[in-house]
């Protein structure tokens, strides 16, 4: 699978001040977070972290080769999926230096590690899957989760914490369709966990 490409985004240069990365903080979409409500204002990306196959200690001042500058291009290099209502980099940068448990953790690489110019050059890097906007929020979670089994079952290794929708979640609004505005997207698909 071709992974699509994006342009680089700024370094993560230690020292950048940008609020809300000391914590994590959990934006968007939770999961109390009111699926009845028919509003279509969601806007945002589903994103997914790749690990880069190619990363060397050192590479971050050197121009990155082949494979590298693909960004990663198999299935088996994607590590999570998520979703965000800000940019890709502004999330990244929060899940970089505030998910101290994540191998991509700022702190378990050398200084420098996420500062060369082009983001295929990180150790790990983010990769919109998809853009959306005018959403409900149960339509935002159903595409989160399809592409949560999507990845799964094509055998991508993903340290996704939890589900972002539960199959009986789904069953209580999968007929409303001022709720789930995109079903026909999906045709008979239902989470399967």
């Amino acid at each position: 699978m071709q992974m699509p490409r994006m342009t680089a985004r700024a370094s993560l240069r230690p020292g950048r001040s940008r609020a809300g990365v000391a914590q994590r903080v959990r934006l968007g979409i939770g999961p109390a977070s009111g699926f009845e409500n028919t509003a279509q204002d969601q806007s945002g990306e589903i994103y997914v972290i790749v690990q880069n196959p190619c990363w060397q200690p050192g590479n971050h001042g050197a121009r990155c080769v082949g494979r590298c500058m693909q960004g990663g291009d198999t299935v088996h290099d994607v590590v999570y999926v998520g979703k965000t209502i800000q940019g890709n980099g502004d999330r990244f940068y929060q899940h970089v230096h505030g998910d101290v448990d994540a191998p991509w953790w700022a702190g378990n690489w050398q200084v420098g590690a996420y500062q060369a110019p082009y983001d295929n050059c990180w150790p790990y890097f983010e990769r919109n899957l998809w853009s959306f906007g005018g959403l409900t929020r149960f339509d935002v979670a159903v595409a989160e989760q399809y592409y949560i089994e999507d990845f799964r079952n094509r055998g991508a290794p993903l340290l996704n914490a939890r589900n972002e929708l539960t199959p009986a979640k789904f069953n209580q609004f999968r007929n409303n369709p001022d709720v789930f505005t995109t079903r026909a997207q999906y045709g008979t698909w239902a989470p399967g966990l």
